[in-house]
């Protein structure tokens, strides 16, 4: 591929508007020899230094060279204003016979004019040129991937190994409720950083607990998840003690008796859980080890009678870190399920189906504040490569795009959203909907672009 240097005025999904070359003289700068060292930075703004040389024909057609460039340094400067601005200006590097380029955000620029132009050779040498852009390179095309129909109960979607040195910039994030509109959603990335992917497993099913706590048995409900014996969950009625108590604990080799090991990191727990009309029940999660906590969690209100999703709370697997119990791993991990009932009498329950952990350590997203929308809308994340952060809702009817923008950043958390790279592995999602039924699936696409700490190649 043919050598090149430039700035490109352009941006996400749409074409390059207009380039000034740097490099060959095509636009009357060149690149002087050895005059310019990329650093090289995970992440962050960096200074690329350019030593140039600018020549014109006439001292006429040198100050329109110098002007061509000043022009491009004022559109820097009109995106970084606080204005509607569509258009950013990219770095945009490739060598010599490599495959592809790589480009990176400029968010600032210097300049020192060079030796004086009043010579009768109509060129300023050591024209320094000092650019600031967005660590790390990013591919100039942007790649679409599909999660499809993935189940709302902790689902599991495969994604391939991704390309690059770096985690990719998910630009664009659409999730896509088939069976009526999403109101929420948790998803987030599991490889095989961690353990075997396919030994991961999601959801845990609460039944499978090694042991019952205070009130609290398995059930049958055709509305609970499946678990090892069907369709089942546990109903804790508190009939003999309605205080804050331990209803069951779940042991990671519950989850798994030959696969605890790989159920390591860090995750969000997702509850799903219901009560009786009347009830008002809270919820407590701890985490540690089979001997006794070592975490504990915030309460959490459950007053909904259909089946919903609460986030309990954050555990990592090993409780203490990276250091491992002598017991044998991850063997003695444990979770524990503390709730109350602060309205309701009887043998009025708490029904408590699964939890849905959501990874967390190679990136997750949690997408929220839909509740007032009562069409079938979608929800979408939009992420600049300067790091700007968008929530949008987007509306699916005959109109087309015609959502609400929030605010930026509004009902979405996101933890180091970027595509993982190394290995292949899935994208585990909980998510509520308007009408919760276990056929709930969602969709989830995403725009993303390859990342590069130097030279790209031909990936």
């Amino acid at each position: 591929m043919a050598e090149q240097l430039i700035l490109v005025r352009g941006n996400d999904f749409v074409a390059d508007v207009d380039h000034l070359h740097l490099l060959d003289d095509t636009d009357g700068i060149t690149l002087e020899r050895g005059g310019w060292a990329p650093p090289v930075a995970l992440n962050g703004i960096v200074t690329e230094p350019f030593t140039l040389t600018v020549k014109g024909t006439s001292h006429d057609t040198l100050a329109a060279k110098l002007q061509g460039l000043e022009a491009k340094l004022k559109q820097i400067d009109e995106f970084l204003q606080a204005t509607p601005e569509k258009y950013c200006v990219y770095l945009r590097d490739q060598a010599t016979g490599e495959t592809g380029a790589r480009q990176a955000l400029v968010t600032g620029w210097d300049i020192r004019p060079g030796h004086s132009y009043h010579s009768p050779n109509y060129l300023m040498e050591k024209y320094l040129l000092g650019l600031q852009c967005v660590a790390p390179w990013e591919a100039t095309a942007d790649i679409d991937k599909d999660f499809s129909a993935v189940s709302c109960h902790g689902g599991a979607s495969a994604f391939a190994a991704v390309e690059g040195s770096a985690p990719a910039r998910i630009a664009l994030t659409r999730v896509i409720g088939a069976s009526g509109y999403t109101t929420e959603i948790w998803a987030g990335f599991r490889t095989a950083r961690f353990g075997t992917v396919a030994n991961f497993v999601s959801p845990w099913q609460l039944e499978a607990a090694g042991s019952l706590g205070t009130d609290t048995a398995v059930a049958t409900d055709a509305t609970a998840s499946p678990g090892g014996g069907g369709n089942t969950k546990l109903a804790c009625t508190f009939a003999t003690n309605a205080a804050m108590v331990q209803r069951a604990r779940l042991l990671a080799s519950d989850i798994s008796a030959a696969n605890y090991e790989d159920q390591r990191g860090t995750f969000d727990l997702i509850l799903r859980a219901k009560v009786d009309s009347g009830v008002t029940a809270v919820v407590r999660l701890d985490s540690g080890w089979l001997g006794g906590q070592t975490q504990y969690g915030q309460n959490v209100t459950i007053t909904s009678t259909a089946w919903k999703y609460y986030n309990v709370g954050r555990i990592t697997w090993p409780p203490t870190g990276r250091i491992t119990s002598y017991w044998g791993g991850l063997y003695a991990a444990c979770v524990f399920l503390y709730a109350q009932r602060t309205a309701g009498s009887g043998s009025d329950a708490l029904h408590l189906d699964c939890l849905v952990p959501i990874p967390v350590d190679e990136g997750s997203f949690h997408l929220s504040n839909f509740t007032a929308i009562t069409d079938s809308f979608d929800g979408a994340i939009v992420i600049h490569p300067a790091g700007i952060v968008q929530a949008l809702l987007l509306g699916t009817a005959s109109a087309g795009i015609a959502g609400t923008s929030l605010p930026s950043a509004a009902g979405v958390t996101l933890e180091n959203y970027r595509f993982p790279v190394g290995s292949a592995g899935n994208l585990i999602v909980a998510a509520q909907t308007a009408s919760p039924a276990l056929t709930d699936t969602v969709t989830v696409s995403m725009s993303y672009f390859k990342r590069y700490l130097s030279m790209r190649g031909a990936a």
